[in-house]
């Protein structure tokens, strides 16, 4: 969701929902999902996504929208695939089958498509979306915005790492990257790595996001 909210909270919004997060991620979050968690092996974020959905949960949050997303987008022609981690892929299998709280809300975690013109046919199909009536011209328009705010999130980031290259060469300063997926941006699963890097005198771009 670091990467792509932008499309999510845009096409829901459009649809007519309102959207909540969970909260900041901390340690408490980590154990309020600790008695859920099936595996000590996989991942601190799928770990971390437990604290997650009782945060929401417990908020009171009747609906949760927890897609299972098995190809990401191929950003640069040479690559090999644009498949995503099996955690990625299916970890909201693995919510719905260990969260026993989540029997209280309406969880939904189908496979999607992240793209407009698929998205908007599979939704069609689906009966978790039955409900709430969408006609395909209410479900295209929501999906065009979406990627329309996908794509301005994306240039602004270019936007902003060409800024801090500039402001790089301008000061003569030295820099680093440090290349991970979109959920290192998060301070508890990165451990402060931006702020010691740059209390060392450092400009830091983390992967996407620059600090």
């Amino acid at each position: 969701m670091y990467e792509d909210y932008p499309f999510w909270f845009t096409f829901f919004t459009k649809l007519g929902f309102r959207v909540i997060i969970s909260e900041k991620s901390t340690r408490k979050t980590y154990e309020k999902g600790i008695e859920s968690m099936p595996s000590e092996s996989v991942c601190y974020p799928a770990k971390l996504s437990h604290g997650h959905i009782m945060s929401l949960i417990n908020s009171g949050i009747r609906t949760i929208f927890y897609p299972c997303i098995p190809y990401s987008r191929k950003e640069f022609e040479g690559a090999d695939n644009k498949y995503n981690c099996p955690i990625v892929i299916s970890y909201s299998e693995v919510i719905k089958n260990n969260v026993e709280d989540i029997k209280n809300v309406k969880f939904i975690n189908p496979f999607l498509p992240f793209d407009t013109k698929n998205l908007v046919k599979k939704v069609m199909e689906l009966d978790e979306f039955a409900e709430y009536n969408f006609n395909k011209k209410e479900l295209t328009e929501a999906a065009i915005s979406a990627e329309a705010e996908y794509q301005k999130c994306k240039q602004d980031i270019r936007d902003e790492a060409t800024r801090s290259l500039e402001y790089i060469e301008e000061n003569d300063l030295k820099a680093i990257v440090l290349a991970g997926r979109p959920y290192h941006v998060d301070s508890e699963i990165n451990h402060g790595i931006d702020t010691l890097i740059t209390s060392l005198g450092l400009r830091c771009s983390y992967g996407r996001f620059y600090f």
